[in-house]
């Protein structure tokens, strides 16, 4: 890992920590941040965007610096922000949503502050309708990608995305799964309620309840919706969630707010796991592992807690899990009919998959060899009991005595004098 700051790359680094979180359902909208202590000489200015980079370059984080602090004439200890923080500096002006883009809402959010945004496809056609007071760019935001079942991703790119809440899972393979993952509950939750708003222009009664957007006056009326609970102990004390106040909350879209609370909330489970992760796993990806006792628990990440040596692991916490009877896929991989390696992915029974095939690095007796699968993907179902699929490879590089042999390769392209082998 390096931090890339004004043009310069930072190696020499110690105390990293990198702990992404999101709030899938929109209740809490992160700040994320990074910290490092960079051994240097060279003066850091707040203010200033620094990166967080993985060895290969790819981007992890790009946060605005927020602290600065010399700790000796070698060494400086630093905190970088996402630009969520911004967001909470400037109240945005009252208006009434009539069909609204959300996309429009959205970016003006961010372009009250010079900033921009990335909005993903499936979002663009979303329209709004209610009332958004004076408040926050951040709390406009969080209430746009509440009633959107939407999130912010402000980490592992360049700006802040926001995209839909996406039920694909990925498997994590036993071998990059830490000892056992770890079931922890939280209290019952016996009913979710949100509450519908709508507007009428017009003059209000007494008894009326009102809000004035420019020289225009509404009328609002209001109606409570609620989800119990079913899996509660009926001597299970009220434990309500209340997502009332959230004013585009409209009869149209209440019934997706309150089934994705009651997805977070009904269920008490929360799984805590360590797994090899170069970045591949984020917070809101939808993961499963194998609980080491013959099940899967599928759930969102929650937060990735990040840590760095020559590979990279991450402490996750999965919430709205599903735990499920697993069954063994083996990939087998060989070479000359020999086995060189093997990979095991836990599955639900009767489960269709589809599994990337790897690049096996194996040294031995001083010849190192990288070999590539002849096929990338494995295909099939889990059906009933454990299967082995075979996996044949060739060899795509050799190394030995210092010399470096290039044997197989998906392609080769030449610019100039630089040839690029993938």
């Amino acid at each position: 890992m390096y931090i890339l700051y004004n043009g310069k790359q930072y190696r020499q680094l110690k105390s990293l920590t990198f702990a992404p979180q999101v709030d899938i359902l929109g209740n809490e909208l992160v700040v994320n941040e990074f910290k490092a202590e960079i051994i240097t000489d060279d003066d850091i200015t707040i203010g200033k965007y620094a990166k967080l980079c993985g060895n290969s370059g790819r981007v992890w984080a790009y946060y605005r610096i927020t602290e600065a602090q010399r700790l000796s004439p070698h060494s400086v200890t630093i905190k970088a922000q996402s630009d969520i923080l911004i967001l909470d500096r400037k109240a945005l002006p009252a208006m009434m949503c009539n069909n609204t883009s959300a996309k429009t809402i959205i970016n003006g959010c961010f372009t009250a502050f010079g900033l921009t945004c990335d909005i993903a496809d499936d979002l663009s056609d979303v329209n709004l309708n209610g009332y958004l007071p004076e408040q926050t760019a951040r709390q406009r935001l969080q209430w746009v990608c509440i009633v959107m079942g939407a999130y912010v991703q402000s980490f592992f790119n360049m700006k802040c995305t926001i995209k839909k809440i996406d039920t694909t899972t990925t498997n994590i393979p036993t071998n990059k799964t830490f000892y056992r993952p770890k079931l922890s509950y939280k209290d019952y939750v016996t009913s979710v309620t949100a509450t519908a708003y709508s507007y009428t222009a017009g003059t209000p009664g007494n008894t009326d309840e009102w809000v004035k957007v420019g020289n225009t006056t509404y009328i609002q009326t209001s109606q409570k919706a609620s989800l119990n609970n079913s899996d509660a102990p009926l001597d299970a004390p009220d434990n309500v969630v209340d997502l009332s106040g959230i004013t585009i909350v409209n009869e149209d879209n209440v019934s997706g707010v309150l089934s994705r609370l009651a997805a977070e909330y009904f269920n008490r489970e929360q799984l805590s796991a360590e797994i090899l992760n170069e970045g591949e796993v984020q917070p809101a990806d939808m993961i499963s592992v194998f609980d080491g006792v013959g099940n899967t628990i599928s759930g969102y990440v929650k937060s990735a807690s990040f840590t760095f040596g020559n590979t990279s692991k991450s402490a996750v916490v999965l919430t709205q899990t599903v735990t499920e009877k697993a069954v063994k896929v083996t990939l087998s991989y060989r070479y000359d009919g020999i086995e060189i390696d093997r990979e095991e992915f836990m599955f639900p029974k009767n489960t269709d998959y589809t599994l990337q095939n790897s690049y096996v690095d194996v040294t031995a007796a001083g010849q190192r060899r990288v070999y590539l699968p002849l096929k990338k993907e494995t295909k099939g179902n889990t059906g009933g009991g454990d299967t082995v699929k075979r996996v044949n490879c060739d060899i795509a590089l050799e190394y030995q005595d210092n010399i470096l042999s290039i044997l197989s390769v998906d392609s080769v392209t030449q610019s100039e004098e630089v040839v690029r082998i993938a």
